[in-house]
């Protein structure tokens, strides 16, 4: 039991902090007028349920640097849904209106976050340590999300999910592990072939 919660530890911290990049990553909104980007905050640090780490930034500009923004700063909180830290994984909702992004959070699970770039405003989404957002056909605008749960019984499995903007469940859509042409590869060629373009 020690083991397997040693290797859980150790997949949520690699996964929230490493897993897009964390501090210094850029994405580029549909249109490719403006990039938003993670900055690292040294001097501050954020309590975590799962570590102390960068409180860290998020900010958008335009490709050329200019007219810079900051949006968004971590923060501590009491609840794990609203503490805000080690951000990772930032990418544009289709309409380029909202970033997505994950936060460290539990001790065995990140957070999905989403910001409106309309209102400001920031919001938690669910649980999550890994985050993809689908940018082309029947699910354009949902989100690709791996969860980590508990098996009624006992036990617990990282399955990957597919989900409404606001966290809603449509449904899995692969376990824990797969190969090439499981699952998640046959999901990916139905209903978002571009990105296994991409994924090459």
């Amino acid at each position: 039991m020690r083991i397997h919660w040693l290797v859980v530890l150790i997949v949520v911290a690699l996964t929230c902090s490493s897993r897009a990049g964390g501090a210094g990553e850029r994405t580029a909104s549909p249109d490719g007028k403006l990039i938003a980007f993670v900055k690292p905050t040294p001097d501050k640090l954020v309590d975590t349920a799962s570590e102390v780490t960068e409180a860290t930034e998020i900010w958008t500009s335009e490709p050329n640097g200019a007219n810079a923004r900051l949006w968004l700063r971590g923060k501590s909180a009491e609840n794990p849904e609203e503490a805000l830290a080690g951000f990772a994984g930032l990418q544009f909702s289709p309409d380029g209106t909202k970033i997505y992004f994950l936060s460290l959070a539990w001790v065995t699970s990140g957070a999905v976050h989403v910001l409106d770039l309309r209102t400001g405003k920031e919001e938690f989404v669910c649980p999550g340590n890994s985050l993809e957002v689908i940018h082309e056909g029947e699910y354009k605008g949902d989100l690709m999300v791996r969860q980590h749960r508990y098996f009624l019984g006992g036990g617990s499995f990282d399955w990957l999910w597919l989900l409404r903007p606001n966290g809603e469940e449509i449904g899995p859509i692969a376990a824990d592990d797969e190969d090439d042409d499981g699952p998640e590869s046959s999901f990916r060629k139905m209903y978002m072939p571009n990105s296994l373009t991409h994924r090459e």
